[in-house]
C-alpha cells in the first residue's frame, strides 16, 4: 500500500446522530496527519473508530494488515498502532518511568513459570524491555525525571509521559488526542519539538489539536471535520485559503 491507512464510507450514529458521516482519507506513510474541526465536529469519535474503541456502522479502514473494523479491539495494537487521549491515562502513584514501561506490557513473555523461576526467556526479554523503555525515555526527553512520581509531576511532563507510554509499544502510527492540552505557549514548543523527533524516526503521527498555529507548523496534510462531514483536506496553506474552513472554523470563535 502506498499510504499507512485508507478510510471509506466510516460512518458512525448515535440515534439520531450522525456523528461521523461516510468521511474518507488516506494518511501517507512517515507524515505528521491532523484533524481539526469545531467541538463536536467528531473528531474524538474518528479516533475511536480508527481504534475500534467503538464500532462503525458502516465503512472500510484499510491497512497493511486488512480492513481493521473485522479486527478485535485488543488486536490493534499489535498491527503497530497506538493512541493516547484527551486525558492521559496514568498511574499517578507511580513514577514515570514505570508508566513508560506500562507500554512495553505486550512485549513481556507470557510465560508463567519462565517469570516465577526467572528462566533465560525471562530474563532476555527483562533486558529487552529495559532498554527499550531506556530508549523511548531518552528519544522524549523523559530520562532526567523518569524516577518522579507522575503525581508531583507538571503538565508537560504528564503529556509527555503519555505520549512515550504510547510509544513504548513501538508503533508504525502514532494516533494524539489533544497532547497540547493545557499547556502554555513555551511546552507546546517542546512538545512540538518531540513530535517532530518521533516523526523523523519514521512513525506516522495522526493529531487532534485545537492549537491552529501547532497544527499549522506541525502537518504534512490537514483533515477538516463538521458536524461529522469531512468539508476540507489539503496541505496547511491549501486549508487555511479554504473559505469553507474559514467559515466553519478558523474564522469562528472555537479558533482561539
Amino acid at each position: 500500500m502506498t499510504h499507512i491507512m485508507e478510510v471509506r464510507s466510516l460512518t458512525k450514529r448515535f440515534g439520531g446522530l450522525v456523528a461521523v458521516d461516510d468521511v474518507d482519507f488516506d494518511i501517507r506513510r512517515s507524515t505528521i496527519f491532523s484533524i481539526i474541526g469545531p467541538n463536536g465536529a467528531g473528531k474524538s469519535t474518528l479516533f475511536d473508530l480508527l481504534t475500534r474503541v467503538q464500532d462503525a456502522d458502516a465503512g472500510q479502514v484499510v491497512t497493511d494488515a486488512g480492513d481493521l473494523l473485522s479486527l478485535p479491539t485488543h488486536a490493534v495494537v499489535h498491527q503497530g498502532i497506538a493512541r493516547t487521549f484527551q486525558h492521559a491515562q496514568l498511574i499517578e502513584t507511580a513514577s514515570v518511568r514505570d508508566n513508560v514501561t506500562i507500554g512495553y506490557l505486550r512485549f513481556r513473555p507470557a510465560g508463567l513459570l519462565a517469570s516465577l523461576f526467572r528462566q533465560g526467556r525471562y530474563r532476555s526479554g527483562q533486558r529487552l524491555e529495559d532498554e527499550q523503555v531506556q530508549r523511548v525515555l531518552q528519544l522524549m526527553n523523559l530520562d532526567a525525571v523518569q524516577d518522579q512520581l507522575v503525581s508531583t509531576s507538571s503538565t508537560l511532563v504528564r503529556q509527555l509521559t503519555s505520549v512515550a507510554m504510547a510509544m513504548a509499544s513501538e508503533p508504525t502510527m502514532l494516533l494524539l488526542d489533544e497532547p497540547m492540552g493545557g499547556l502554555v505557549e513555551s511546552e507546546v514548543q517542546i512538545l512540538m519539538d518531540s513530535l517532530r523527533t518521533i516523526n523523523r524516526t519514521g512513525v506516522t503521527i495522526v493529531l487532534i489539536e485545537h492549537r491552529m498555529p501547532a497544527v499549522m507548523a506541525l502537518s504534512d496534510h490537514v483533515l477538516v471535520l463538521n458536524f461529522g462531514r469531512r468539508i476540507a483536506l489539503g496541505t496547511p496553506d491549501e486549508i487555511q485559503r479554504n473559505p469553507h474552513v474559514i467559515e466553519a472554523y478558523l474564522g469562528s470563535r472555537h479558533a482561539d
